[in-house]
């Protein structure tokens, strides 16, 4: 007789981590609080004001953050907004919903404090808000505050935007000083974590003086915080030395440019093309006295050369000329019947993101990431609970790469596929725990029947019995067999492996594989080198129809899409007889993340393919 089952009841509920209360806030200090935060959101700095005096006067303490809030609202300079925040687009729902947020809090909490205030907006002068501002500093420091990062941003900011209004007057040069002084104090600060935005206003400053020296010397600093230069810097700077006539630092930036910048935004190509149609580009030597031999940047020794910049015979230039993007050959212009050629990264930039592979996988990320998140929608980063077995995981498949690949760079693996992703592929993941076997083999076979030699990495999970139909067990076992599968651990990302043979291999390897790889770029901190690095080696996929007849074995049609044979960047174009010329890549329709030229994806470009073409003139 089956013993009875006893009741136990329902199973224990989690204890709930108790919430630490905070101490009770005053709701007068409360309400200016979220009062003073909306006039920031609308941008009404004289409401703003007029709420901070009010609640001075009726002695309710200021928070440090309200402080900070004054200081951002008194840098805010309205013609000179981003048209976009970077990053991903918000939606109307979004929009919506922070819209009605903030009307519920306008009408429940802060009535009493915004009806005495000032209703119109009134918009303050520069100067005002630089006295306002000080005004904020010096409470802030009666009180023993420190300023945060932001702080210091936004009046280092607010000076420079002030300067700029007459850049030769006495008091504007002593603004910037003042300008530079505060960013000294906050790189030495230890509770402020220095950022890309303290440093670009003064270099617009310095650059609109065409203080060159100076612009080096913040470039210097950038790099010595381990901060990357954007394209909206390379503006900045590319001025200030086409300004000066430096054809030594604007090669150098060019190089740089062309490195890190695929598709150049439309001021950054009309500041290029003012390079080659100012005199001193068609001059018959170099400049004499170049201030980049007096400062080292590290950053740009990885940056092929785009040079020389100066022809004696001038240049043509000739814009919205289209190519074969077949073969890469242009139809037209100056440089018409040229071809453009796969640039490739170099040897520098390639160990460095094999470097940044293995630091997140051994370490959860690279030093510098600041985000909690993976990226790609991919959640949270990883936490290293078993530290030591992941990096033995590690070390074992490394050792199992050599032993059946080769070594480092010698081209052992023609092709890697990405198994998961192509197993998932049209695949209904809720109603099957297994990947499609069979479509991974059909890519496999598709390569081995040209002779490629292929590793393909799939999580090991699918190669449980359990979970596994019987009819894959011969797949399975052929890959095993043939050393043409490698199993990825559990608490492993597939993704770290299949990139680290990828690159381990060398620069002839390409990966099969339809993701995006957002979440390696993102943590990366070398997003457009990685973003190259896919253009050149990733082959995209999709199946077509059944072949053969019915009742047989059939397959799908493999479909593939492979790299062109060209990379749609800057770079230089090799004529005979001629020091040669360039091609700019322009915007065309679907290009992504072009925030300087106010969209997130390019909708009114051209759809067409299309260059600007700089060609040095002949001399017959």
């Amino acid at each position: 007789m089956s013993e009875e089952k006893k009741d136990v009841g329902p199973p224990p509920k989690k204890k709930r981590k108790l919430k630490i209360r905070s101490k009770r806030v005053d709701p007068l200090v409360l309400q200016t609080r979220r009062s003073i935060q909306v006039c920031a959101s609308t941008k009404e700095i004289q409401k703003a004001f007029d709420l901070y005096d009010k609640a001075r006067m009726s002695g309710i303490d200021i928070e440090n953050n309200t402080f900070h809030c004054l200081l951002s609202l008194c840098c805010v300079d309205e013609e000179h907004e981003r048209k976009l925040h970077v990053g991903t687009p918000r939606g109307k729902d979004q929009d919506a919903q922070k819209s009605s947020n903030t009307k519920a809090v306008t009408n429940k909490d802060m009535d009493s404090l915004r009806d005495d205030a000032v209703e119109s907006k009134v918009k303050l002068s520069l100067k005002d808000r630089k006295k306002r501002a000080f005004e904020i500093k010096q409470r802030m420091d009666e009180l023993g505050l420190q300023l945060n990062e932001n702080g210091y941003a936004s009046i280092i900011r607010l000076l420079c935007t002030v300067s700029n209004i007459d850049p030769k007057s006495i008091s504007a040069s002593d603004d910037l000083n003042y300008a530079y002084d505060f960013l000294g104090q906050a790189e030495a600060s230890k509770d402020v974590r220095v950022k890309l935005r303290l440093y670009s206003p003064l270099l617009e400053s310095y650059g609109l003086r065409s203080d060159l020296k100076m612009v080096l010397q913040l470039w210097k600093q950038i790099e010595s915080q381990g901060l990357s230069i954007t394209e909206l810097e390379y503006q900045f700077m590319m001025k200030c030395a086409i300004s000066v006539g430096d054809d030594v630092l604007v090669e150098r930036l060019l190089s740089s440019i062309a490195e890190d910048i695929p598709i150049p935004s439309n001021d950054t190509l009309t500041i290029i093309i003012s390079w080659f149609r100012d005199e001193r580009s068609s001059s018959s030597s170099s400049s004499a006295e170049s201030l980049w031999s007096s400062v080292a940047i590290n950053s740009t020794e990885s940056a092929p050369d785009v040079g020389p910049l100066i022809s004696p015979t001038g240049w043509s230039i000739d814009l919205n000329c289209g190519i074969d993007v077949l073969t890469g050959r242009l139809k037209e212009g100056c440089l018409k019947d040229s071809f453009l050629q796969p640039v490739a990264l170099s040897q520098k930039t390639w160990n460095d993101i094999l470097d940044m592979n293995e630091t997140i996988v051994k370490k959860g990320s690279v030093e510098g990431h600041l985000s909690e998140f993976q990226g790609g929608r991919k959640g949270k980063k990883r936490e290293n609970e078993d530290v030591p077995k992941r990096i033995s995981d590690w070390d074992q498949f490394k050792d199992w790469l050599q032993k059946h690949f080769g070594d480092l760079n010698s081209n052992g693996i023609d092709v890697v596929i990405d198994g998961a992703n192509v197993g998932y592929f049209e695949c209904n993941t809720k109603a099957r725990k297994h990947v499609e076997y069979r479509q991974i083999d059909w890519v496999i076979q598709y390569f081995e029947k040209m002779g490629k030699k292929v590793l393909m990495f799939l999580h090991e999970r699918h190669f449980s019995k359990k979970l596994m139909p019987k009819w894959a067990e011969p797949i399975t076992k052929r890959w095993v067999e043939a050393n043409i599968v490698y199993k990825t651990p559990f608490n492993a990302n597939d993704d770290w492996y299949w990139l680290h043979a990828a690159l381990y291999s060398g620069i002839n390897t390409l990966v099969v594989t339809n993701d995006e790889c957002r979440d390696h770029h993102f943590q990366m901190l070398a997003h457009r080198s990685f973003l190259r690095w896919k253009e050149r080696h990733r082959i995209t996929f999709s199946f077509g129809g059944f072949t053969g007849e019915e009742g047989t074995d059939r397959e799908r049609e493999v479909r593939l899409n492979f790299p062109k044979r060209y990379s749609r960047r800057i770079q230089r174009i090799h004529v005979e007889n001629s020091i040669g010329g360039f091609v700019i890549p322009l915007v065309k329709k679907g290009d992504k993340d072009r925030f300087l030229d106010g969209e997130f994806i390019a909708e009114t470009a051209p759809d067409e393919e299309m260059y600007a073409c700089i060609s040095a003139k002949s001399s017959s």
